[in-house]
Protein backbone atom coordinates (compact mmCIF):
# COMPACT_ATOMS: atom_id res chain seq x y z
CA UNK A 1 0.00 0.00 0.00
CA UNK A 2 0.80 3.13 -0.72
CA UNK A 3 2.01 5.57 2.15
CA UNK A 4 -1.17 8.25 1.15
CA UNK A 5 -3.58 5.48 1.49
CA UNK A 6 -2.50 4.44 4.93
CA UNK A 7 -2.37 8.00 6.67
CA UNK A 8 -5.62 8.49 5.07
CA UNK A 9 -6.93 5.04 6.67
CA UNK A 10 -5.18 6.00 9.95
CA UNK A 11 -7.08 9.56 9.36
CA UNK A 12 -10.38 8.40 9.10
CA UNK A 13 -9.71 5.63 12.28
CA UNK A 14 -8.57 8.06 14.35
CA UNK A 15 -11.81 10.30 13.42
CA UNK A 16 -13.95 7.23 14.16
CA UNK A 17 -12.89 6.61 17.37
CA UNK A 18 -13.13 10.21 18.11
CA UNK A 19 -16.40 10.79 16.89
CA UNK A 20 -17.70 7.13 17.96
CA UNK A 21 -16.87 8.33 21.96
CA UNK A 22 -18.41 11.17 22.05
CA UNK A 23 -21.70 10.10 20.76
CA UNK A 24 -21.30 6.80 23.05
CA UNK A 25 -20.51 9.96 26.01
CA UNK A 26 -23.27 12.04 24.99
CA UNK A 27 -25.86 9.29 24.56
CA UNK A 28 -25.33 7.15 28.26
CA UNK A 29 -24.89 11.18 30.25
CA UNK A 30 -28.66 12.33 28.53
CA UNK A 31 -30.25 9.01 30.26
CA UNK A 32 -28.14 9.49 33.44
CA UNK A 33 -28.58 13.62 33.89
CA UNK A 34 -26.06 14.35 36.15
CA UNK A 35 -26.05 18.32 35.31
CA UNK A 36 -30.11 18.53 36.39
CA UNK A 37 -29.66 16.28 39.80
CA UNK A 38 -27.02 18.69 40.91
CA UNK A 39 -28.99 21.50 39.99
CA UNK A 40 -32.32 19.96 41.45
CA UNK A 41 -30.16 19.18 44.88
CA UNK A 42 -29.32 22.59 45.42
CA UNK A 43 -32.27 23.48 44.91
CA UNK A 44 -33.76 20.79 47.46
CA UNK A 45 -31.38 22.03 49.89
CA UNK A 46 -32.74 25.90 49.42
CA UNK A 47 -36.07 25.02 50.38
CA UNK A 48 -34.36 22.98 52.99
CA UNK A 49 -35.97 19.51 51.97
CA UNK A 50 -33.19 17.52 52.95
CA UNK A 51 -34.73 13.84 52.68
CA UNK A 52 -35.26 14.80 48.67
CA UNK A 53 -31.47 16.53 48.47
CA UNK A 54 -30.23 13.10 49.99
CA UNK A 55 -32.01 10.82 48.16
CA UNK A 56 -30.99 12.56 44.93
CA UNK A 57 -27.17 12.82 46.14
CA UNK A 58 -27.09 9.10 46.80
CA UNK A 59 -28.22 8.19 43.49
CA UNK A 60 -25.90 11.01 41.67
CA UNK A 61 -23.41 9.43 43.29
CA UNK A 62 -24.41 5.84 41.79
CA UNK A 63 -24.85 7.04 38.52
CA UNK A 64 -21.87 8.62 38.31
CA UNK A 65 -19.95 5.49 39.77
CA UNK A 66 -22.06 3.41 37.15
CA UNK A 67 -20.86 5.42 34.10
CA UNK A 68 -17.50 7.03 35.54
CA UNK A 69 -15.59 5.02 33.21
CA UNK A 70 -16.55 6.81 29.84
CA UNK A 71 -15.40 10.09 31.49
CA UNK A 72 -12.18 8.67 32.62
CA UNK A 73 -10.89 7.61 29.01
CA UNK A 74 -10.86 11.41 28.24
CA UNK A 75 -9.84 13.80 31.27
CA UNK A 76 -6.78 13.77 34.25
CA UNK A 77 -7.18 12.14 37.80
CA UNK A 78 -7.28 15.40 39.21
CA UNK A 79 -10.96 16.91 37.86
CA UNK A 80 -11.96 13.49 38.52
CA UNK A 81 -10.54 13.11 41.84
CA UNK A 82 -12.27 16.36 42.73
CA UNK A 83 -15.67 15.64 41.18
CA UNK A 84 -15.77 12.68 43.13
CA UNK A 85 -14.85 14.33 46.26
CA UNK A 86 -17.38 17.09 44.91
CA UNK A 87 -19.88 14.17 44.97
CA UNK A 88 -19.15 13.11 48.83
CA UNK A 89 -19.49 16.43 50.51
CA UNK A 90 -22.55 17.09 48.59
CA UNK A 91 -24.05 13.90 49.72
CA UNK A 92 -22.72 14.67 53.30
CA UNK A 93 -23.95 18.20 53.70
CA UNK A 94 -27.54 16.81 52.73
CA UNK A 95 -27.07 14.43 55.52
CA UNK A 96 -25.78 16.56 57.74
CA UNK A 97 -28.12 19.92 56.31
CA UNK A 98 -25.34 21.84 55.88
CA UNK A 99 -26.82 24.68 53.35
CA UNK A 100 -23.25 26.31 52.75
CA UNK A 101 -21.69 22.91 52.06
CA UNK A 102 -24.61 21.93 49.63
CA UNK A 103 -24.00 24.92 47.58
CA UNK A 104 -20.28 25.02 47.51
CA UNK A 105 -19.88 21.81 46.71
CA UNK A 106 -22.97 21.79 44.08
CA UNK A 107 -21.43 24.90 42.26
CA UNK A 108 -18.18 23.07 41.89
CA UNK A 109 -19.34 20.04 40.50
CA UNK A 110 -21.41 22.00 38.38
CA UNK A 111 -18.39 23.62 36.70
CA UNK A 112 -16.46 20.50 37.05
CA UNK A 113 -18.90 18.72 34.90
CA UNK A 114 -19.12 21.32 32.62
CA UNK A 115 -15.93 21.16 31.89
CA UNK A 116 -15.84 17.28 31.48
CA UNK A 117 -18.64 18.16 28.74
CA UNK A 118 -16.45 20.32 26.77
CA UNK A 119 -14.20 19.54 23.25
CA UNK A 120 -11.23 20.62 24.76
CA UNK A 121 -11.44 20.44 28.80
CA UNK A 122 -9.65 23.34 30.41
CA UNK A 123 -6.59 22.84 32.38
Amino acid sequence: MKNKTIDILLIVFILAIFISYFLIKQTVWAQVRIEENIHQIEHFAALHEWDQAEKLAEQTKEDWDHYQFIIIFNYGETDFTLFEEALEHISAGSKAKDLDEVVAYTQISYDLWKNFNRLIPEP
